[in-house]
């Protein structure tokens, strides 16, 4: 059987036995104080008390997918709005805070149990205990509490009024992401103590693909390279699952934007390479309510032994970013309608 040596055997084997038999048994990895079917452990060392207990806190933390703690900065897509004087957290930032607070309540249970310090070497060692009992409360009634606000969204989804059902759709989407890694942590906790949701998820999803779909979105672009941008930003939108095309009829969604393309010199790549870069100003608008859904620049720099494929290459890689960036903004735009 192939052995695994730990920090602990490694010092037992320079020291006398009786000094070997003192060392704590958590140190190897168990210990019969602590049976692995009521805790979590995490073994943390250092040169310091205080950086040993933190490492053995950390060491539980990497067990879970989630992050422990909010972060401090709140991005782009977590915005808020003013209503009546007063400060409103977006759906989007809601679902993440919350996201961030089962797992803080979650890791807030783990306590540190011991620490020791070898007496030759004067390394701290730590053990991070953490009751698989309360983190699974923790986790279990975060994942109950996002079916219950997708249950409710669902009616809509078959709403007559089009937008009433994509908006729905986006926010039972971004339930349904912030469900996944808590669920995953559940099992790691308890492979037993799973939440079955009040719906058919892959149903759900298939549901939510279809009216994501059924949104039009007219693609429009102008100046020099703007056919090859617009043709791969639909493209790119189609393969994403978006209805996209140059426009016809009244679309759902209007996206236009100026293009411009121009030579970029490298004192390092000239002697070898062509450089082109391409840019674009980029303005998402609905159509129906005249409403801006976002406006961004983007740009692409691309080198080649030919110019003109450089040019290909920097637009081919722009309508790529800039659909990316159209679906992160119509997916938070309408979550946070």
């Amino acid at each position: 059987m192939k052995k695994i040596f730990t920090a602990a055997a490694f010092i037992c084997s320079f020291h006398a036995a009786a000094f070997c038999a003192a060392h704590p048994a958590w140190i190897d990895g168990a210990d019969p104080k602590y049976p692995q079917s009521q805790y979590m452990t995490g073994v943390g060392s250092a040169d310091d008390q205080g950086t040993a207990k933190d490492r053995a806190r950390a060491e539980i933390s990497k067990i879970f997918s989630t992050r422990i703690t909010v972060e401090s900065n709140v991005s782009a897509s977590e915005q808020t709005a003013q209503s009546d004087g007063r400060q409103t957290s977006s759906f989007s930032q809601s679902v993440s805070q919350n996201l961030q607070a089962a797992s803080t309540k979650m890791l807030e249970g783990t306590v540190i149990a011991e620490a020791w310090q070898d007496p030759e070497t004067k390394q701290w060692f730590a053990l991070a205990l953490l009751g698989r009992s309360d983190a699974v409360a923790a986790i279990r009634e975060k994942i109950i509490n996002f079916d219950d606000q997708a249950s409710r969204l669902a009616p809509q989804l078959d709403d007559a009024d089009k937008m009433t059902g994509v908006r729905a759709a986006m926010k039972i989407s971004a339930l349904l992401k912030a469900r996944e890694p808590l669920a995953s942590d559940l099992k790691v906790l308890d492979n037993t103590a799973g939440v079955t949701p009040p719906f058919d998820i892959i149903a759900l999803k298939n549901e939510i693909s279809k009216i994501k779909a059924s949104i039009d979105i007219a693609v429009s672009m102008s100046g020099e390279g703007s056919r090859q941008l617009a043709s791969g930003i639909i493209k790119s939108l189609t393969r994403q699952g978006l209805a996209a095309d140059e426009g016809a009829g009244k679309p759902d969604i209007n996206v236009s934007g100026e293009v411009k393309t121009e030579r970029v010199y490298d004192s390092a790549q000239q002697s070898k390479w062509q450089g082109a870069r391409s840019s674009a100003v980029i303005s998402v608008t609905e159509t129906a309510s005249g409403k801006t859904i976002a406006g961004f620049e983007a740009s692409s720099r691309q080198w080649s032994a030919n110019y003109n494929e450089a040019v290909r290459r920097s637009l081919l890689t722009l309508g790529d970013d800039t659909a990316e960036q159209i679906m992160d903004n119509l997916a938070e735009y309408f979550v946070n309608q």
